[in-house]
């Protein structure tokens, strides 16, 4: 560790140095600051017409009808495209032993085909634009990291026979025949995924009704085991993708707050870039000048 007294030596040897030498080390960093920030701001802009703002305002009927083009219709296309691409090579099943013997209760189709209801008609309920902007984030996010899973794993659950009879058993079989019977896209259930994130806003809506609200969505889990259409793992995979994509606001924060690179400007004031270019810099008194702080500072007018 330097002695003061060397630093002021130091400090008298750079007093005349040319701005630029000093702006070797400070432009990379202003510009790269200047970049990132011009980026945000354009996203910020171009993003604001689609998503609702933060707040406890109403949010506008435009907000709401925009989450179908924004997270509904591309995560139909994507979902369809996997069903229609049909299963990878070198498949796996995601059956439990024993699992393929469970019973098949028809009557749960119910609470199978309410999802797709319900869930589209969450945008409509939702009471603040905060919480139709996190149900649209959740959504987005929902759809990236569920379609990378369906390329990435393959993994598949074939439905499980069964013989149909009645109106029940039709909606059935028409379900099946949807999804070409082939099991893929099934791993993580969007089923859980959705259902659950339609039962964050509705519980935001109605707080008296928490209770009914989730068990709405845990009988949609369980009717995507008791219809055949899924397997436990599925279930499970749904539900732990709900858990990462609900808590996502926290972990932006942690990711943010542990992993955002320190620069050696974090107890230097802000450097004007015309005031480096044209002056020369001055360095810090010794006596305010710490061992560590290795740039200087421009001198003032």
């Amino acid at each position: 560790m330097q002695r003061p007294a060397d630093l002021c030596r130091k400090a008298r040897r750079q007093r005349d140095r040319p701005a630029r030498h000093v702006m070797k080390n400070l432009l990379p960093l202003n510009l790269l600051e200047f970049k990132g920030a011009w980026r945000t701001e354009i996203t910020e802009h171009f993003l604001k017409f689609f998503i609702a703002p933060g707040g406890n305002a109403p949010p506008k009927n435009s907000f709401r009808l925009w989450i179908f083009p924004l997270v509904f219709i591309p995560w139909l296309l994507l979902y369809e495209f996997v069903v229609y691409r049909g299963p990878a090579p070198h498949t796996f099943s995601t059956y439990l032993p024993g699992e393929l013997g469970w019973p098949i209760w028809q009557p749960m189709e119910v609470f199978y085909d309410s999802a797709y209801f319900l869930v589209t008609l969450a945008p409509f309920v939702a009471p603040t634009n905060a919480a139709l902007r996190r149900f649209t984030i959740s959504g987005l996010l929902s759809i990236i990291i569920g379609n990378m899973i369906f390329l990435t794993i393959p993994a598949i659950a074939l439905p499980r026979p069964f013989h149909p009879s009645g109106w029940f058993g039709w909606l059935m079989v028409m379900d099946r025949n949807l999804d070409l019977n082939n099991g893929t896209a099934a791993f993580p259930s969007f089923h859980v995924v959705w259902s659950f994130l339609g039962a964050v806003v509705f519980i935001q809506r109605w707080p008296r009704l928490r209770l009914a609200c989730w068990t709405w969505a845990v009988l949609v889990s369980a009717s995507c085991i008791l219809t055949g259409m899924h397997s436990l793992a599925d279930v499970v995979a749904g539900f732990l993708l709900f858990l990462v994509i609900n808590s996502h606001p926290s972990i932006c924060n942690f990711m943010k707050a542990r992993f955002t690179r320190r620069t050696p400007f974090f107890n230097i004031r802000r450097i004007d870039l015309a005031r480096c270019l044209t002056k020369k810099a001055e360095p810090l008194p010794c006596s305010r000048r710490k061992p560590q702080q290795r740039f200087l500072v421009p001198k003032a007018d």
